[in-house]
């Protein structure tokens, strides 16, 4: 009895974990199959993964098919499948011992090993425990997936793989694998097929970087995702300081995608001396326990990407004849300092140019610029550069030449604005030598904050700009001022302002609410709320189309609008739209319609002077009156001995109704409810009941 009872506790976890249950499996239970022919003694190696931890448990319980057939070209449909192995499952724990013994320095063997023999529990199965051990079952599954794509021994031991050496070179075979798992809600077993091709033995590739990268105390080397992993599920990387003695880095295999760029790998390894060359190879591993050819030496080195600290301190000292000091502090830590460059710019950041006509020593700290324009801005920049050609730069720095006159009011400001929103200004030119140009300012509000529409200074007297004439102000103002090379700003010109083209509709108004009774229809709405609007105007139509009628008018300022429309005809659809009117006979569009259909009364009269009577027979018959004739449906409701009323029979056109035979003592009870052609129910009728004798 206590075997019985372990099998059905081992049978139900099999099945909650297989349905899914705790988020053990994210996808219909799958067998993914490949193979692939070696040039060598191993032949065809054919390779399964289940594709959820709940149906790789299950298979290693009720084991694996596997069948072979030559496959013929000519002949395509014309397949003989032969069992190879009709019940394939892991090694027992014994074998694997043994094995483990002979190969102990194959630790994905040994980790296969744990996973596919990890003690479970066997008895008194609970959905609260085994929601406990999902992730433990995740994990031994990954770990025997993993274990398997590195290891041939792991693969086989764990019933994921086998090895068919029974091959002729130049002949095609299918491979099928069939688990002997049940799963639910299936006629059929869950099936993986593979065609193996032994023509030819397509060679592994060696690998080549496609870029290598020196950074500051780091090496990265990529190569192509995209080409390569075709051919490998993952990589080793060795590392040599002489190019001949080499060693593995990485302890696992190792499959790194690149930042950025998921159509390579990428190998990052920090290194402590930028001068010191280093050399890798990298190695490809399949998924079939075998290796790809070594790649050539790959040679590479850190290089020092720290540029010294950009010069401080920067001072000026104007000498006259346009002729300026400038000098400079820079860190003293900074020891490979190869010299200093000094550029120049009359803006800011603007036509910078060079004036240093050869780097400067690492010694100098001092430069005469000898053609400093004293009646504009003058920028300079100071570089250093390190021997490797790093370069930092200092923030501008203005040689200041005193100047506190600004250029006077700018005058004779006007402007225009045509129908499509381009406005033209215009004003008289400056006199001032010195004269950089003019800032253009605008505002919606002649009292509010003005903007500059600029960002530099505007050298010629016309400006034109574009606004957005789909606004709700009626005016735009501008101002300008002037301003010279040592950014002194003259008073600002006196305020132009425009009117603009009224092209905007109003707000448009918005249904609010609807009531449809018998005495008609009730409609509220909120007027637009613009405030150049005359009317508000609701209007009506036939909802099959036609031209819209004016209903009501509601003047401009009335902050809500109701009317009532009595000239409804039963159930004919009727739309409503609602619009508003400006002084400019601007109309706001349509932003709603309300469709309504004209009330009607959809109840039926109920049946009336029900009349039950019962017969010898202990039949029962039921009579009732209705005002209409025909096209009529009555609904009998019956309940028998206090039971609750159910839907029992329906009559068609008529005005009698015959139960069957019931018990002596039986109460039942009826309702009637009366429907029309259309649907269309009425209130149930007086209930009756009669107790059978």
């Amino acid at each position: 009895m206590r075997k019985f009872q372990s099998i059905i506790t081992f049978g139900l976890l099999l099945y909650f974990i297989n349905s899914g249950l705790g988020q053990v499996q994210d996808s219909l239970p799958e067998l993914k199959v490949t193979g692939r022919y070696f040039d060598s003694p191993l032949g065809i190696a054919v390779r399964w993964v289940p594709n959820t931890p709940g149906l790789w448990l299950m298979s290693n319980y009720y084991g694996y098919m596997v069948e072979k057939a030559e496959y013929l070209k000519n002949e395509p449909n014309n397949i003989k499948w032969e069992v190879i192995h009709d019940t394939l499952k892991p090694k027992a724990l014994s074998e694997w011992r043994e094995k483990a013994s002979a190969i102990p320095v194959d630790t994905f063997f040994l980790m296969a090993g744990q996973a596919v023999h990890q003690p479970k529990q066997s008895q008194q199965f609970t959905i609260e425990k085994m929601l406990e051990q999902n992730d433990e079952l995740s994990n031994l599954y990954s770990a025997c997936i993993i274990a398997s794509e590195f290891s041939r021994e792991a693969a086989i031991f764990s019933a994921l793989r086998f090895d068919d050496t029974n091959v002729i070179k130049g002949k095609s075979y299918l491979y099928r694998i069939t688990t002997h798992a049940p799963y639910p809600d299936s006629t059929s077993k869950l099936t993986g097929v593979v065609l193996v091709d032994t023509e030819s033995s397509d060679p592994l590739p060696k690998i080549s970087s496609k870029e290598v990268r020196e950074g500051e105390r780091y090496i990265e080397i990529f190569w192509d995702k995209l080409k390569y992993s075709h051919y490998y599920s993952a990589y080793n990387v060795y590392k040599s300081k002489d190019g001949k003695s080499f060693s593995k880095i990485n302890k696992v295999p190792m499959a790194p995608l690149a930042y950025k760029d998921p159509n390579s790998y990428v190998l990052r390894d920090s290194v402590d001396n930028n001068n010191m060359k280093f050399f890798y190879k990298i190695e490809g591993l399949t998924s079939y326990g075998t290796k790809g050819p070594i790649s050539d030496p790959i040679e590479a080195q850190g290089r020092d990407r720290t540029a010294p600290d950009a010069p401080f301190n920067v001072r000026f000292q104007y000498l006259g004849n346009m002729m300026m000091k400038i000098s400079w502090d820079v860190n003293p830590d900074d020891k490979d300092i190869a010299g200093f460059r000094i550029s120049k710019s009359n803006e800011e950041q603007k036509d910078i140019i060079e004036i240093t006509k050869s780097p400067l020593g690492p010694n100098v700290r001092t430069y005469t610029d000898s053609l400093c324009n004293e009646n504009i801005n003058n920028y300079y920049w100071i570089g250093v550069f390190d021997k490797e050609g790093n370069v930092n730069v200092t923030v501008p720095n203005h040689g200041t030449i005193i100047d506190s006159i600004p250029p006077a009011i700018p005058l004779g400001l006007t402007g225009t604005i045509d129908t499509t929103g381009v406005v033209t200004l215009s004003w008289k030119k400056g006199l001032e030598s010195d004269l950089k140009g003019y800032i253009i300012h605008f505002s919606n509000d002649k009292n509010l904050t003005y903007y500059s529409l600029t960002d530099y200074a505007v050298k010629d007297t016309f400006w034109r700009d574009t606004i957005p004439l789909n606004v709700l102000t009626e005016e735009i103002y501008y101002k300008i001022l002037a301003i010279d090379h040592r950014s002194n700003a003259s008073p600002f010109s006196n305020v132009l302002a425009l009117k603009k083209p009224d092209l905007v509709p109003p707000s448009a108004p918005v249904f609010t609410e609807s009531l449809n009774t018998e005495n008609g229809l009730e409609i509220k709405w909120a007027n637009s709320q613009s405030h150049d609007v005359t009317k508000n105007v609701l209007k009506r139509r036939m909802a099959n189309g036609g031209v819209y009628e004016v209903l009501y008018i509601s003047q401009g300022g009335v902050k809500y609008g109701t009317y009532v429309d009595k000239n409804l005809e039963p159930n004919i659809k009727y739309e409503y739209v609602l619009e508003a009117h400006d002084d400019a006979g601007n109309i706001s569009p349509h932003v709603g319609v309300l469709k309504v259909t004209g009330f009607e009364v959809k109840k039926v009269e109920p049946a009336t002077d029900v009349v039950i009577d019962a017969d010898k027979e202990k039949r029962l018959t039921m009579t009732w009156t209705h005002s209409n004739k025909v096209d009529h449906i009555f609904i009998i409701y019956r309940s028998v001995n206090n039971s609750p009323f159910l839907s029992y029979k329906t009559v068609k056109n008529e005005r009698k109704f015959v139960d069957k035979l019931y018990k002596p003592n039986d109460i039942v009870k009826y309702k009637i409810q009366a429907v029309n052609a259309k649907g269309w129910r009425s209130d149930f009728s007086k209930e009756v009941s009669m107790v059978v004798k």
